[in-house]
């Protein structure tokens, strides 16, 4: 069923911000002994950032929408992260526009639920990706990050996939507006 749910999933990663002549800052950077600071990260980064994380997910879930309602309706679940909720240090941009993404997807299901539309998040913790893999790559890394929540191990894309599945189901016909954090146990109210 084309179109019957719709999973929005975006970042930007800054490890391939194009070449630009302001300086621009890896994930990796908050280890240093210094703390960074939101003004640090180039103007571009957080444009780039915001029109990936927040304004693309809301214009494909604009574009999408006609072809739900002829269809009778629908779900949307956006991919947001644990750092909505509890911010990655030296990753300012990343944070702000997951967390903006709460707010789309209450706005969405707000708008879209006469239209038979349900709008879902979904709010990863650390997940086994190629994205997380600077934080679980080095063994010694991957203990600390263990040690920080409260089921000990990193999740597995797996772990996600049901509660999408759920998400876009019959099964969750009375849920809308809301986010479902897969976490872990880490600390997720704003």
């Amino acid at each position: 069923q084309l179109f019957s749910c719709l999973i929005l999933l975006s970042s930007w990663d800054y490890r391939h911000t194009p070449p630009h002549p302001e300086p621009t800052l890896t994930p990796h950077c908050h280890a240093s002994s210094s703390a960074l600071h939101s003004c640090y990260f180039p103007f571009f980064s957080w444009l780039q950032t915001l029109d990936i994380n927040v304004k693309a997910p809301a214009l494909m879930t604009k574009a999408v929408v006609p072809e739900m309602e002829k269809r009778g309706g629908g779900s949307v679940v956006i991919v947001a992260s644990i750092a909505a909720f509890s911010p990655l240090p030296g990753l300012s941009p990343y944070n702000v526009s997951k967390t903006a993404l709460l707010g789309l997807t209450k706005t969405l299901a707000i708008e879209l639920a006469p239209r038979n539309i349900r709008v879902n998040c979904l709010a990863p913790g650390l997940i086994k990706t190629s994205f997380s893999r600077m934080l679980w790559m080095d063994k010694e890394k991957e203990e600390r990050m263990k040690e920080t929540l409260q089921i000990t191990r990193l999740g597995e894309p797996e772990d996600c996939a049901g509660i999408v599945s759920f998400l876009c189901s019959e099964d969750a016909s009375y849920i809308t507006g809301e986010t479902v954090v897969v976490g872990g146990g880490t600390p997720s109210r704003l």
